[in-house]
């Protein structure tokens, strides 16, 4: 694995924190060629002054993936910096934890704005790029493309229209590689204190997998150039189970939403 990254030119939205940025600095490492994406430019130097340190040819670009001629920028100049794009790695992402009757439909559409039509944004303007060197894109979505949770209603539904999209897009561009995350809750990111409504309880930050362990595993699946990563692995059973057994999965899923309610009262 240590040298499939190695000069190959790789976008991370996302990537002035949390999962974004281990993934950056962790491809640094690799002597990847890197061009960092995020909103918050003062965190962003920061993230580029640190992976410079292993990877010289690392740039950044601030925007935002919810705004089109932002995503068409970032191509832009990534063309212009280092050539075509070899990998685009979809990490930006918002969440939430309020029920559906708590909040105006502006929220729902915020939230699709950044988590899936952030992604087609700079899927769109990357897709020639891509396309010409039989590159990679990595969506870093959510066991919640597959399952609905309770007060997760907005994002939820933006997982599951970012599923249906890159499913078909992968039917569409044969040549491309494409890989979709499904993690359960990660452990050291700043998802949670960025959230567009209010935070969620202090049980649920306590638990999930280990942030680094999560790249780790993320980087490992790209480079074997695999479909699909559930992390932990054995919630790739979760499908199945809603499969054939629906009301098994959904009484497990209110139960746990209702222990994480009750821990924070």
């Amino acid at each position: 694995m240590s040298t499939f990254f190695t000069n190959k030119t790789i976008v991370i939205t996302g990537a002035s924190q949390g999962l974004g940025k281990r993934l950056a600095e962790n491809l640094a490492k690799y002597q990847a060629k890197l061009v960092l994406f995020a909103r918050n430019e003062e965190k962003l130097t920061e993230v580029v002054k640190k992976c410079r340190e292993k990877s010289p040819n690392t740039h950044y670009v601030c925007g935002d993936v919810g705004k089109k001629k932002d995503c068409q920028h970032l191509a832009e100049k990534t063309k212009q910096l280092l050539g075509e794009a070899d990998i685009l790695i979809n990490n930006a992402g918002v969440s939430m934890w309020s029920s559906f009757s708590e909040n105006k439909t502006e929220l729902v559409q915020k939230i699709l704005e950044i988590n899936f039509l952030g992604a087609v944004n700079c899927t769109h303007y990357f897709l020639p790029q891509l396309r010409k060197k039989k590159g990679s894109i990595v969506n870093i979505s959510s066991l919640q493309a597959l399952i609905g949770v309770p007060f997760h209603s907005g994002y939820s539904a933006s997982k599951h229209a970012l599923e249906g999209f890159f499913q078909s897009l992968a039917l569409e561009e044969t040549l491309l590689h494409i890989l979709n995350v499904y993690p359960y809750w990660i452990k050291g990111t700043s998802i949670n204190q960025n959230r567009i409504d209010r935070q969620m309880p202090k049980k649920r930050e306590a638990k999930g997998i280990d942030a680094q362990k999560c790249t780790e595993k993320i980087l490992q699946a790209l480079a074997k150039k695999q479909n699909q990563l559930f992390l932990p692995k054995y919630l790739q059973f979760l499908p199945l189970l809603k499969m054939i057994f629906p009301n098994l999965l959904a009484f497990i899923i209110k139960k746990k939403t209702k222990d994480i309610q009750n821990s924070s009262s």
